[in-house]
């Protein structure tokens, strides 16, 4: 295991709440923090949460609206999360409302979907849609 110098840097993050992120960061590793400094000894796993925490997609996770997504999801199609699962680094978001569309495909052939039931999957797409961004955005801000 490669041991790091001390105040080496690794990646630069530039983000308009850094002091939220600090806090963050010292209150969820608090029991790993080394005594009398800013420095904290994290084991691979926390490492990893701690990587995790601090990517990009997890800032966008934390920004996003759910509710927008899931709106967006129902006037447009179940096929516009695969946009916001790419951009947010979240297979089920990608992936989930998607399915929708499968599952209505077996019960109702699709030369047979009418327009209250396109409009049934959309809402169930939106609404699956939403319930992950919510989900994915509460855990990247916790």
């Amino acid at each position: 295991m490669k041991v790091l110098k001390p105040d080496q840097i690794l990646k630069v993050l530039k983000i308009d709440e850094y002091e939220e992120l600090e806090k963050k960061l010292h209150k969820k590793y608090k029991h790993a923090r080394i005594p009398q400094t800013e420095y904290f000894r994290l084991d691979k796993q926390q490492l990893s949460e701690c990587k995790r925490d601090l990517s990009i997609s997890s800032y966008r996770r934390g920004k996003c609206n759910p509710l927008f997504i899931g709106i967006i999801t129902i006037l447009t199609s179940p096929l516009s999360c695969i946009f916001w699962g790419i951009r947010q680094s979240s297979l089920k978001l990608a992936v989930l409302p998607f399915t929708v569309i499968f599952i209505a495909g077996y019960i109702h052939p699709p030369v047979m979907l009418n327009e209250k039931t396109k409009f049934t999957v959309h809402l169930a797409a939106g609404l699956i849609a939403f319930v992950i961004a919510r989900k994915n955005k509460i855990k990247a801000l916790n």
